[in-house]
């Protein structure tokens, strides 16, 4: 008869069942096998959870190896952060959404909020004219040497990644740079194109790269850069990153 859990001493079957469970691995090379002496020991002679722990979660092999563990995954987190190609890869991906997102808009909003610190524009604002198909055209007319340039970008940053040339990152960002100041001239000589064509009484151009303005009808405009500029930005300090890191590095 099986006594009371304090009384009982387990049998030699059991000891070595409870032994391999603290060195963590089975005898009989079935890891089946392993579970079903766990559970005969557990139905024979049942253990508290503290006790459970202190068979299988206190084992010293376990709990020394945990810090270790965690140095490696710190290890091989700051080499992830210290390779060139991380950053050129990561780049190269943020190029590309950039090309997902507009780059500049204009905004029309009928609907108004107030807040704490913000409100609708004033009301005096002068008034502005535009016409999207115009400006539209004057924009389009440049898209594939525009997007050539962004391709350019994302190839240089591919091969200064493979090659790792301090050179070719440097080509790379300013090959960036040139992209981001085209589309900026693109963008203004829209703007000015499309305000020499405009001669409405009363009314202006949309004049600036960034501003507000308000329609005839009453809702107010919002134009200037948006996410896509923005990101493409982003890719460029990355390039730059990487180009500094391969420097400290050499």
């Amino acid at each position: 008869m099986i006594g009371s859990p304090a009384q009982y001493k387990p049998s030699l079957f059991e000891s070595k069942t409870i032994g391999s469970l603290r060195t963590g691995h089975c005898f009989g090379c079935n890891p089946k096998h392993c579970f079903s002496q766990l559970s005969t020991v557990q139905f024979l002679h049942p253990v508290s959870s503290s006790r459970h722990k202190s068979l299988i979660g206190n084992d010293p092999a376990i709990l020394r190896s945990m810090p270790m563990q965690k140095a490696l995954l710190r290890k091989r987190v700051l080499l992830l952060f210290a390779n060139t190609r991380f950053w050129a890869g990561l780049s190269i991906i943020v190029s590309m959404l950039s090309l997902v997102f507009p780059w500049w808009e204009i905004e029309i909003r009928t609907s108004f909020s107030w807040g704490v610190f913000w409100g609708p524009p004033l009301s005096n604002t002068t008034p502005v004219v535009f016409f999207p198909d115009r400006l539209g055209a004057q924009f389009s007319a440049n898209y594939s040497f525009f997007t050539a340039l962004v391709a350019l970008t994302i190839l240089l940053t591919a091969i200064a990644g493979l090659l790792r040339r301090s050179l070719l990152y440097l080509i790379a960002f300013l090959s960036s740079i040139v992209t981001v100041l085209f589309f900026i001239t693109d963008a203004s000589y829209a703007l000015n194109s499309e305000c020499e064509q405009i001669s409405i009484e009363g009314a202006t151009c949309i004049s600036g790269l960034v501003g507000v303005g308000r329609t005839g009808t009453g809702s107010f405009l919002f134009w200037g850069f948006k996410t896509g500029f923005y990101l493409f930005i982003g890719s460029a300090v990355l390039i730059l990153a990487a180009f500094l890191l391969h420097r400290h590095h050499e």
